[in-house]
């Protein structure tokens, strides 16, 4: 049964809702949403879309730092700023590789599990075939039953012709001959049954060898299909915990730029202390120069 072609706003829909249920979107979550229905790499690529829609890229900037910090901090501040920078930015690059080898692992586990459904499709047709073949040999297997009954209820009739023959004795002789003649072409129609119902039987067992085989191999497919979907769950873990890292490293950040500011503001206080100082200072001075003025 062919399947039908799954649009990018089903998609965007299906993982707005499990967003705002606090849930991560995922293949199977979203599939399961669809129905359990559509290619898992058409699921994919529109996921993907979604996602890429949705992300939102921090370039980092350098902040204009106060004169009077910038005295105190005029060597150290440009390398800080740059050395943070540089961490966040190594940080999402690397963070954005291992989400993007994720997902890539993902989207390959999931057309793995598709070509898996599609080889087990092929089987149960397969095995449907095979299951119709056997019930035709069956059919023809009866027939050549009917035809053996037949043909040994023709030999019976034959040797009590030949005996009657016999009793009948020389006017019989020419329905005697008649009578051999008909009994060895029964022989033979009964060599040739027994033949072909040997065939027959041969042919079902070899049947019944092929069907047994499908069904290991239909097995071994669900076998598969099982470590596939369990994979891609601890996959979706991996990411998840990723996530989680990457979240808390952004909180660390938060606070290393809270600390910066914090010594922003005590830098700016320690700077109209030393104004209120000098002026104090030049204040004593102007009063020291004008005793000296006032003494005689």
């Amino acid at each position: 049964m062919a399947r039908t072609g799954i649009r990018y706003e089903q998609v965007a829909d299906i993982a707005e809702q499990l967003f705002a249920e606090g849930r991560e979107p995922s293949l199977l979550l979203i599939r399961a949403g669809l129905g359990n229905t559509g290619s898992f790499t058409t699921i994919a690529n529109h996921l993907k879309a979604w996602q890429e829609s949705r992300v939102k890229i921090i370039e980092p900037q350098l902040f204009d730092m106060p004169d009077g910090v910038r005295k105190v901090l005029d060597k150290t501040w440009p390398a800080l700023q740059t050395e943070a920078n540089n961490l966040i930015e190594s940080v999402r690059a690397n963070l954005m590789q291992h989400v993007d080898e994720a997902k890539n692992r993902e989207v390959e586990m999931a057309t793995e599990l598709e070509h898996v459904e599609k080889a087990n499709d092929n089987l149960k047709t397969d095995l449907n075939l095979i299951q119709g073949r056997c019930q035709e040999l069956e059919c023809q297997l009866a027939v050549a039953n009917e035809q053996l009954n037949e043909t040994n209820a023709r030999v019976l009739t034959a040797e009590n012709d030949k005996d009657h023959a016999i009793r009948s004795g020389e006017i019989a002789r020419i329905e005697a001959a008649q009578a051999k003649h008909d009994l060895e072409q029964a022989d033979r129609e009964t060599t040739d049954a027994k033949n072909r119902a040997e065939n027959f039987a041969e042919n079902f067992e070899q049947l019944r060898a092929r069907i047994s085989d499908a069904e290991r191999i239909a097995a071994v497919a669900e076998a598969r299909a099982t470590e596939i979907e369990k994979s891609t769950l601890n996959f979706i873990q991996r990411l998840t915990t990723a996530e989680a890292r990457a979240d808390k490293f952004s909180t660390q950040v938060d606070s290393y730029v809270q600390a910066i500011t914090h010594a922003e503001r005590r830098a700016v206080l320690a700077e109209a202390k030393n104004i209120d100082l000098q002026q104090e200072i030049h204040s004593l001075i102007a009063k020291k120069s004008e005793a000296k003025v006032v003494s005689p």
